[in-house]
């Protein structure tokens, strides 16, 4: 895969709480060690139904959706 490709990857990581920011879905999400140390690749979130993506780190999401 180039430096240019994207990988669209479902990984289903269990939260714990009613809602979480993106930015600590992100920090969980390298903090797994499944993707490396988190530094060699940007993280999109995007709802896996919609393909609404999402960019404001602050925005709470419910651990119900897939991503």
């Amino acid at each position: 895969m180039s430096a240019t490709e994207s990988l669209k990857d479902f990984y289903k990581l269990s939260i714990n709480d009613r809602f979480i920011s993106i930015h600590d879905f992100k920090a969980e999400i390298a903090a797994s060690g499944r993707y490396g140390n988190g530094k060699d690749f940007d993280l999109l979130i995007s709802d896996a139904t919609t393909d609404q993506q999402f960019t404001d780190e602050s925005k709470l999401i419910p651990p119900v959706l897939s991503f």
